[in-house]
């Protein structure tokens, strides 16, 4: 009896010892981490937003592992300096952070977000060493918000980056779960363009750090997009004719433009009318802004700006080619741009 006592004793003195008490190893998420290590790490942040902001790729060569710097080569380089200038400030926010304590090295971390909303991610990465320190870092671009994901590794005390993943969160306030939920309203109301403009938008933003991030519904995003594009390219079939106008325009193209301020219904179609003839291209237009809402249910009702561009060859996407376009702000007043 004395002796499964002492056995008893040691075995939890050992697993003590190991973490099984959460002192060792585990996974520690925002305020539960120790605030000596979240300043620690919010001082390598800074000091990595501001360098990416002023296209120091000194600095941020300076915060990288050596693992890093060679998978990576010369491509932190060109990415830094592609990414520099969609910084509005060096300022940022915390999405989420993670310390993450393995009992060995080079195994596969798995973090949930676990906030019981769609917004829920996955963020998974091999660790290269037995602790990790992840950081979600949220910094305004001209569009809305970038998501820059940052894996450190524990090299014998000193922090060194070994994950950095820049990509696109919100645009104009919304992220891929937003604009999801916005597509699915708008398909239930039948406005198809909508929902499929907001679905191509939530495909912009729905892989922010890569194959890394994972949102819990990601797999639904993705079944939703490819029944609205299959429904919505059966319900208008490009190139379509608007045969009620006598010039005869045909429409080629239906896509979300982003400018300023928001994204907005962009009509793309082909004109017989002479570029020149900016007169008679407007009064045209006025025609087919008629036909579109006619025919395009909901164009006009949810986004009140409609854009239309107007060509008289069809574009390749390579070579530039001079088109017109006009802006119908509701009730049928336009400008042009």
């Amino acid at each position: 009896m004395i002796r499964s006592i002492v056995a008893c004793i040691i075995l939890i003195v050992l697993l003590e010892g190991c973490g099984f008490n959460g002192s060792v190893f585990g996974t520690w998420k925002n305020h539960n981490i120790s605030r000596d290590k979240r300043t620690e790490i919010d001082i390598l942040n800074r000091k990595l937003i501001n360098s990416i902001k002023f296209n120091d790729v000194v600095a941020v060569k300076s915060i990288l592992s050596d693992t890093l710097k060679k998978i990576a080569g010369n491509k932190i380089d060109s990415l830094i300096s592609r990414i520099s200038p969609l910084f509005t400030s060096d300022q940022f926010s915390i999405l989420d952070e993670y310390n993450v304590h393995n009992l060995v090295s080079g195994i596969s971390v798995s973090l949930k977000a676990n906030s019981k909303t769609d917004d829920d991610y996955t963020l998974t990465y091999n660790a290269l060493n037995r602790e990790t320190y992840a950081s979600l870092l949220l910094v305004n671009d001209p569009t809305g918000e970038v998501l820059v994901t940052v894996v450190y590794g524990n090299y014998d005390g000193n922090w060194e980056i070994n994950i950095l993943q820049v990509g696109q969160y919100r645009y104009y306030y919304k992220n891929a779960m937003d604009y999801y939920r916005l597509a699915k309203l708008n398909y239930e109301k039948g406005y198809f363009i909508d929902a499929a403009d907001n679905l191509l938008i939530a495909n912009q933003c729905l892989k922010p750090a890569k194959e890394i991030f994972k949102y819990k519904k990601e797999e639904e995003v993705k079944a939703f997009y490819d029944k609205v594009m299959k429904e919505t390219l059966s319900k208008y079939n490009l190139p379509l004719t608007l045969d009620n106008i006598p010039s005869k325009p045909k429409v080629f193209s239906v896509y979300p433009q982003l400018k300023e301020g928001g994204y907005y219904n962009t009509f793309r179609y082909l004109s017989s009318i002479n570029m020149n003839d900016s007169i008679a291209l407007e009064k045209e237009n006025k025609k087919v802004q008629i036909e579109v809402r006619k025919i395009f249910t909901g164009v006009g009702i949810y986004k009140r700006i409609t854009l239309y561009q107007v060509f008289n060859e069809m574009p390749d996407g390579n070579n530039p080619i001079k088109y017109y376009g006009f802006v119908d702000r509701g009730n049928m007043r336009t400008a042009t741009y």
